[in-house]
């Protein structure tokens, strides 16, 4: 596979060039044969893994944005809204989804003691992405 502009890939080269050389780098360091292509190449395939996280990350973060948008759409409107309603609309926009099996007491903790059987209606939340969160740590934010 090769690369298609070799323009851009010369333009990098040089550009590398001159950061190694504002810092000093040894000329044998960057001052090599290189072969462009493989180069562009791996750029490219960089360039594209990043993308394609970068993607992952956005849809990650559409069912939040969506819940989001549904509390606030009403505001100031509305005072607040009660937990019934913020569950159905978690639900609604993909942020709670129904556990399959439903309750589990070995992956679920009851928090509110209401003593669940195994198998009754159980939520769970789809993970926030990291990016969406302070200093991209997972918690209580």
């Amino acid at each position: 596979m090769g690369c298609k502009n070799l323009w851009l890939a010369n333009e990098i080269r040089d550009a590398m060039n001159d950061i190694l050389a504002r810092y000093d780098v040894p000329s044998t360091v960057y001052e090599q044969d290189v072969d462009i292509d493989a180069a562009c190449v791996c750029l490219a395939d960089k360039a594209l893994a990043r993308a394609e996280a970068a993607e992952a990350e956005v849809e990650g973060l559409r069912p939040w944005a969506m819940l989001g948008h549904a509390v606030v759409s009403d505001w100031p409107d509305i005072e607040e809204v009660d937990g019934f309603e913020l569950e159905a609309l978690a639900e609604k926009h993909g942020v709670l989804y129904r556990a399959p099996g439903g309750y589990d007491p070995e992956r679920h903790h009851d928090y509110f003691s209401i003593e669940l059987e195994p198998g009754e209606e159980w939520f769970e939340m789809i993970e926030p992405p990291h990016a969406a969160l302070r200093n991209g740590e997972a918690g209580d934010g």
